[in-house]
């Protein structure tokens, strides 16, 4: 078991060292293949089922990880023993996207990824592209790659590609190009993964400029 964790009050965080330390517990300051659960503060512990939603809660949800209320962890103190952790599963939503339940479809077995078959053009650019929870786009392209989706660019762009859904993430439009899908926020991308569920554009499409 390896856990990481996200928006933790003071005495939280004292919480999760001691269940840390008392059951032998690996700590991941990332989220990553070895993470096992997301532990996060729930907006109200007596129903920890919403949380406020972080680029970790984004990107467990990507790697289809359970996010847990801190709750868990403090009953398992109690008991001392790991009580079973699904009722303290957060599973639906957030403040920013509402009751959605993404984080829980998220874990369904599908057939394909939520991304497969769309292919992205990065046309933010990395030092002021991004939402201000992303650091660059390298967060971005991890996100994209971890739910089966593709990333093209001038070398790799060929009439392959022309059957393929091509959605443009930038934050302004300076030219528009039929063979594009879409041209939308990156933020379309961070609500559609974070609800498990491909957005409409329109809420999130960019508005060209001269």
């Amino acid at each position: 078991m390896v856990l990481a964790k996200s928006s933790l009050k003071a005495e939280q965080q004292i919480i999760f060292e001691q269940f840390l330390s008392k059951f032998h517990i690996h700590y991941s300051n990332t989220i990553d293949e070895t993470t096992t659960h997301l532990i996060t503060d729930s907006l109200d512990e007596n129903t920890p089922l919403v949380c406020p939603l972080t680029l970790k809660v984004i990107q467990a949800t990507a790697r289809h990880l359970p996010i847990i209320s801190i709750q868990w962890l403090v009953a398992s103190l109690t008991h001392q023993t790991i009580v079973p952790s699904q009722i303290y599963e957060i599973f639906l939503g957030d403040p920013t996207y509402g009751y959605h339940g993404g984080f829980l479809r998220s874990r369904i077995p599908r057939s394909q990824g939520l991304l497969q078959g769309i292919a992205f053009r990065l046309e933010c650019p990395e030092e002021d592209g991004c939402p201000a929870n992303l650091a660059d786009n390298r967060a971005l392209r991890e996100l994209i790659h971890l739910c089966d989706g593709t990333i093209i660019d001038e070398i790799n762009f060929n009439c392959s590609t022309a059957t393929t859904t091509i959605i443009v993430l930038c934050n302004e439009l300076k030219r528009k190009e039929q063979i594009y899908t879409a041209y939308v926020k990156p933020e379309w991308l961070l609500a559609s993964i974070a609800q498990f569920n491909l957005q409409p554009f329109e809420q999130f499409s960019v508005e060209f400029s001269n």
